[in-house]
């Protein structure tokens, strides 16, 4: 997963980005952010427009990421799966 993604999630800001792999993980579209087809600029565009149409937008997909982080990032969760997976 993209750095940027995870530290946008971890700040609390939603997310437009590409169907990439690793970038999509990151987004349940129109939950938390926008998902868009690479090399595809029309649709950057228009997924940054509902931004600026709908301000309300970022805060309540901002919201939805950081909760998404929490739950997806969370250190002890991530340190028992480590330790479950090395059979410790």
């Amino acid at each position: 997963m993209p750095r940027a993604t995870m530290e946008a999630m971890a700040l609390g800001r939603p997310i437009v980005t590409t169907l990439a792999p690793g970038c999509h993980e990151t987004v349940k579209e129109g939950k938390n952010g926008y998902l868009v087809p690479t090399k595809d600029s029309q649709a950057l565009a228009s997924a940054m427009e509902k931004f600026i149409l709908d301000k309300a937008k970022i805060v309540n997909m901002g919201l939805v990421s950081r909760d998404m982080a929490e739950e997806i990032f969370d250190e002890e969760k991530i340190n028992s799966q480590i330790i479950k997976h090395l059979g410790l």
